[in-house]
């Protein structure tokens, strides 16, 4: 009987752990927002959780920094969905009227140029989210942020210039 329920526990969690990476998101920003863009998780002066039809809601400001008291959801992951739709990035206007969708363009990061400029002729010089991702930031020996996601929105030929390591002390805090 031990070992049933010990499989029947085990098998649970390897259908989780085979479906989505994560909750659903949606991203919000602000019309026309070209850069990098970081969610600090888990900020306890952030801003509320929100929700909208099962998507957790992530309000990014003009400033490209959201303090969110979302919490971290404890598994490691990509945020390259399985399913599209589980994750999306959308431009809104001043009101908060979605006005475009942002395509992701997943491993980027590991694309040559060769595959960059064949993609570009076929889809052209849109915005594209070129990099998404989980990591830390600490600055100083006091300042740590665990939890954070970043992305960056740009066109295709612009997108050597963000690096992680441009989210530095100044990007962050020129929000609060």
């Amino acid at each position: 009987m031990r070992h049933a329920f010990f499989l029947l526990t085990l098998s649970c969690g390897l259908l989780a752990c085979m479906g989505r990476y994560g909750p659903k998101e949606v991203t919000y920003l602000p019309k026309g927002y070209i850069g990098a863009a970081v969610v600090l998780l888990d900020q306890a002066e952030g801003r509320e959780k929100e929700y909208a039809n099962g998507y957790r809601v992530y309000r990014i400001p003009p400033c490209g920094v959201l303090r969110t008291r979302f919490r971290y959801p404890g598994e490691v992951f990509y945020r390259i969905p399985d399913i599209e739709s589980d994750v999306m990035f959308v431009y809104v206007d001043s009101v908060g009227n979605v006005t475009d969708t942002i395509r992701q363009i997943p491993h980027f990061h590991d694309w040559t140029d060769n595959q960059i400029d064949s993609f570009y002729r076929v889809n052209g010089d849109g915005l594209f989210i070129t990099s998404s991702g989980n990591i830390g930031l600490h600055f100083y020996e006091s300042i740590h942020y665990e939890h954070v996601y970043y992305l960056f929105i740009d066109t295709l030929k612009n997108h050597r210039k963000y690096r992680i390591s441009n989210l530095d002390y100044e990007f962050v805090e020129a929000c609060r």
